[in-house]
């Protein structure tokens, strides 16, 4: 049975009304904690959600800069349209035109956002920067790389490198 719009019935405790019987947290939890526990639980579920609406949404932002589409709403300048539309900067928006550029023509790199390469999700600042500085075969790399640095060491140097680091030729 598919369940839309609400979440699915779940069995009760008998001890405890307010708690599914499949709960994480023992009914003996004290309110505040479950409260907290609650909290957590939808923040993980909020992540995953922006994880896997970030490929997405950065296709279609590419191909709304790619097209000028703000001219035809009436605005003369992206950051406007930004701005009045969408609550966003225009560095936003670019940015997210960039990745989605970068997910067209290196679609490893949108598996690696959305975490289906079976890794941790790469941020969108980490996306990025990899977008900007990745080929199809050093991909693979940057990726390891943006994983394993903060964003700070992984952002380019005036190399192209990370932080100065070595490349991934390792030279």
């Amino acid at each position: 049975m598919r369940w839309v719009g609400r979440a699915a019935p779940v069995a009760r405790s008998p001890v405890d009304t307010h708690v599914p019987v499949d709960s994480p947290v023992p009914v003996h939890t004290p309110p505040r904690q479950r409260q907290v526990r609650h909290a957590d639980a939808m923040a993980v579920c909020l992540a995953r959600a922006r994880d896997r609406v970030t490929v997405p949404l950065a296709a279609a932002t590419a191909r709304f800069v790619r097209h000028e589409a703000w001219c035809e709403f009436g605005f003369a300048r992206l950051s406007d349209h930004a701005r009045e539309r969408f609550g966003r900067c225009g560095r936003w928006v670019r940015d997210m035109a960039t990745l989605g550029a970068a997910i067209e023509s290196l679609p490893g790199l949108g598996r690696a956002v959305s975490g289906d390469d079976g890794g941790r999700p790469l941020d969108r600042t980490a996306a990025v920067l990899v977008a900007r500085v990745a080929t199809a075969e050093t991909l693979l790399w940057w990726i390891a790389q943006a994983r394993r640095l903060s964003i700070e060491a992984s952002a380019p140097g005036p190399s192209g490198r990370p932080g100065g680091s070595m490349g991934p030729s390792g030279r």
